[in-house]
């Protein structure tokens, strides 16, 4: 129940922040063509960390995934995302999402460049396996406004 409320503390703060003062979600997307298999979706997020945790949590609007890792800089600290992607009429987004929000407040830099490597290997392990390839650039956004993946 703690891995269900805490995905749903992600999206919660995803739509509250949204017109509240709190500081958003941070995001990474990439679109491909074809739109990958989820599983080829999954398995390239077990191969991009090896330390990762992984938990599926599909519902009839979004195909989403949450990864965890422990923090090797902060010992009692999990980075945690999610990636999941938009499903409509049965038919599922080709662009896949990296999301990853702190509660209140600005989030840490090196948090940021965490999930942007994270992302940025997810991606390339998932043109590199899943019989696709990227058809847009990545794009990262903070509070949904678009920042630089740098």
């Amino acid at each position: 129940m703690f891995n269900v409320s805490r995905l749903g503390a992600i999206v919660a703060i995803a739509a509250l922040c949204s017109g509240a003062s709190c500081v958003g979600p941070f995001a990474v997307r990439q679109a491909f063509v074809p739109a990958p298999e989820w599983e080829c979706v999954a398995n390239a997020v077990r191969t991009s960390r090896h330390d990762v945790q992984l938990r599926s949590m599909d519902n009839q609007k979004y195909q989403w995934l949450v990864a965890d890792w422990p923090d090797s800089s902060v010992r009692s600290h999990k980075q945690e995302v999610g990636i999941l992607r938009s499903v409509k009429s049965r038919m599922a987004s080709d662009t896949i999402i990296v999301i990853s929000s702190w509660a209140d407040k600005k989030p840490p830099a090196h948090d940021v460049r965490v999930v942007t490597s994270f992302a940025a290997d997810l991606f390339d392990a998932i043109g590199a396996g899943c019989k696709t390839v990227a058809r847009s650039d990545r794009i990262c956004e903070l509070d949904h406004k678009e920042v630089s993946c740098a």
